[in-house]
């Protein structure tokens, strides 16, 4: 396990709500997976488990306490994981947690609009509630596309912002506690960094509480917004 300070985080915001929430995120995080958003978390799973080949080089952005990177050791056998976050406290409940002396599994700490490696690095790039996080979801996207390999996969997975009835007040009433207290928010249908191409399949569960979207680099959405 190695711990490896990079790259200075620009939402200094969102880092210090994280490190404050760092020693009870797990228990609220575990909530979440196995209620609301338990068939996504399965989804997640599957295609961790049918898409990530042995010896995969694989990055998880937003990696937090490290339970989506201990996911995909469980499901899959990549060769090398890279965790990035932007909250030391967060990595620092990771390393504990991932330490198995294997040396598999590197932290970074790292801004996800601004991922400091060179193009092309990655095999398989995953994100797991995230993007919640971020002013520009798609931003966040377009730079985890960058990183990924021509023949690579990106797997987000993302709250969303019901489009009507109780579930969306429901929702609204959550995130006036989750914005304040965990830094994220709903998305709204314009946030979601979804499109229409062979690339790309979403899939949403609990009428769109949670998505579980996929992403190949030639995907027309990012490399129309790149030319812009």
């Amino acid at each position: 396990m190695r711990f490896v300070r990079r790259s200075r985080a620009s939402r200094q915001d969102v880092a210090t709500v994280y490190d404050r929430l760092a020693g009870r995120y797990d228990l609220l995080g575990a909530l979440w997976d196995h209620t609301i958003a338990r068939s996504a978390v399965g989804c997640f799973r599957t295609q961790v488990r049918q898409r990530v080949q042995p010896g995969a080089y694989v990055l998880d952005v937003g990696a937090g306490t490290g339970r989506s990177i201990a996911l995909l050791l469980e499901e899959a056998r990549p060769g090398r994981v890279v965790g990035v976050d932007v909250s030391v406290g967060m990595l620092a409940k990771a390393g504990g947690r991932l330490d198995d002396g294997s040396g598999r599994v590197a932290l970074v700490r790292a801004d996800a609009t601004r991922l400091p490696f060179p193009d092309d690095t990655f095999d398989v790039v995953t994100s797991m509630w995230m993007l919640e996080t971020s002013p520009d979801p798609s931003a966040v996207v377009r730079e985890c596309l960058r990183v990924l390999r021509p023949a690579g996969l990106l797997l987000v997975v993302f709250n969303g912002l019901p489009p009507r009835g109780a579930l969306r007040i429901g929702a609204r009433a959550v995130e006036l506690i989750m914005e304040p207290g965990f830094a994220g928010r709903f998305l709204r249908e314009e946030e979601q960094p979804l499109c229409h191409c062979p690339m790309s399949c979403a899939r949403r569960y609990r009428h769109g509480l949670a998505t579980v979207a996929t992403f190949g680099k030639d995907c027309r959405w990012y490399l129309s917004s790149r030319e812009r």
